[in-house]
């Protein structure tokens, strides 16, 4: 069963397309790709709160997004460690520290290749979870009752 109750199915995993510019273009992923391998990299989206990560990557920064008890939405990216090989991380594992009333959904990911500071938009590799929108409407369906604040407002 999924965060959401609901069972995960295999079109619930997705893979997205990886950025592999160092953060320099900020252009769209393309969500609508099944699997992207980018230098030997693989990200794939494994449900709401779950990513599976493949290839070698000296550290890894997790995206993650979910609402406290009073319906405000919170935030969090930081490093959870290194890749090599196969990985998977879990965001309620990554932050156990961290009370998630209504979530976790991981938004993104981010990978660096060599050592050094892992600071957020200047990845070697990074991928947006392709269903994101989804899996926040879901949380926001499934409490209702609760007004639970929009994650990333428009700002047009």
């Amino acid at each position: 069963m999924s965060t959401f109750g609901r069972r995960e199915t295999t079109a619930d995993r997705r893979v997205c397309q990886l950025r592999t510019d160092g953060g320099q273009n900020r252009a769209e992923t393309d969500s609508t790709r099944q699997k992207t391998e980018t230098d030997g990299v693989t990200i794939a989206f494994e449900g709401p709160e779950t990513v599976r990560i493949s290839g070698n990557l000296e550290d890894v920064l997790l995206a993650v997004c979910w609402w406290d008890e009073s319906g405000l939405v919170g935030t969090i990216t930081e490093p959870v460690g290194s890749v090599d090989g196969d990985r998977t991380v879990t965001a309620s594992s990554a932050f156990s520290d961290v009370e998630f009333a209504y979530g976790p959904i991981v938004t993104g990911v981010e990978g660096f290749r060599d050592p050094g500071p892992s600071v957020p938009g200047t990845g070697d590799v990074s991928a947006v979870n392709p269903t994101l929108e989804a899996y926040i409407e879901a949380v926001r369906e499934r409490h209702a009752a609760i007004d639970l604040e929009e994650p990333f407002p428009n700002t047009d």
